[in-house]
């Protein structure tokens, strides 16, 4: 029984310190004149790196003709 709960006990540490890491988000490109969505890209990862991505997306449609947003 004991061994039972170390064992259950050490795959739900595992479980949760694996999960908590993960973050997504959705980021979405608008045609400024009309506000259409012209590109909508979704993405999970470390918080580091979803960042990334968020800055990267946004840098890349913020032009005179389009913009972005991440939700």
């Amino acid at each position: 029984m004991k061994k039972l709960l170390i064992l259950s006990s050490l795959v739900l540490f595992v479980v949760l310190s694996f999960s908590s890491c993960r973050k997504c988000t959705d980021c979405t490109a608008y045609e400024r004149t009309t506000n259409t969505p012209i590109q909508i890209s979704n993405y999970c990862g470390p918080n580091k790196s979803v960042n990334q991505f968020e800055d990267d997306f946004i840098a890349t449609y913020t032009t005179v003709a389009t913009y972005a947003e991440c939700e």
